[in-house]
């Protein structure tokens, strides 16, 4: 990272990962528009606070596991059981729901997983809004019923994924920052860990 004047380099992080969890349900419409129409002052405020220089990876997976299914929600509660939820969540391990951001696997939009930039180039604030804008109107509204959003995250990071979200996220001299967009509870089930 510029500006980094210890020789031994312990100027603390030097790299920022950022993934987006988006609720890819059929009431999630709007709610995706304004992410994708607030996202430019998100970059502009990110480039003001972190030093120039930064490594930034920003992605974006969905709390979809499944495809279709019928969900209904009474004061921030399921109203179906463990069990049937559990049949709508498809682990990765248990095989492939086709879909783009499925399952943890991040979106690929213009043909990258994530988009990296390092906050010193010029022009690397518009090409990060550009792509972030397109990847996030990938995401759709109609694709899962549950909001495995907890799920998202975890397994974007999980080690079935990481063929597909490979380099992603640093594991040393970075930090991460989870986003969700959701307005409904969280129907996660248990993420194992290897």
């Amino acid at each position: 990272m510029s500006g980094c004047s210890d020789p031994d380099g312990a100027c603390g992080c030097t790299a920022v990962d950022v993934l987006f969890v988006i609720d890819n349900s059929g009431s999630m419409c709007t709610f995706q528009d304004g992410l994708a129409a607030a996202f430019p002052t998100f970059v502009d405020a990110m480039y003001a606070s972190l030093p120039s220089g930064t490594d930034l990876h920003v992605g974006i997976t969905t709390s979809g596991f499944e495809l279709g299914g019928s969900h209904a929600e009474s004061n921030c509660e399921a109203q179906e059981s463990p069990a049937t939820i559990d049949q709508f969540f498809v682990r990765p391990s248990d095989g492939t729901v086709d879909g783009n951001g499925l399952q943890g696997r991040l979106v690929e939009h213009d043909g990258k997983r994530f988009f990296a930039v390092d906050t010193a180039e010029t022009g690397s604030q518009a090409a990060l809004t550009q792509w972030f804008t397109g990847a996030a109107n990938s995401v759709g509204c109609s694709v899962s019923s549950f909001e495995f959003n907890a799920a998202g995250a975890a397994w974007a990071l999980h080690p079935d994924n990481e063929t597909t979200n490979a380099g992603f996220v640093r594991d040393e001299g970075a930090v991460l920052v989870v986003f969700i967009l959701s307005y409904e509870a969280d129907q996660s089930l248990e993420v194992e860990s290897l």
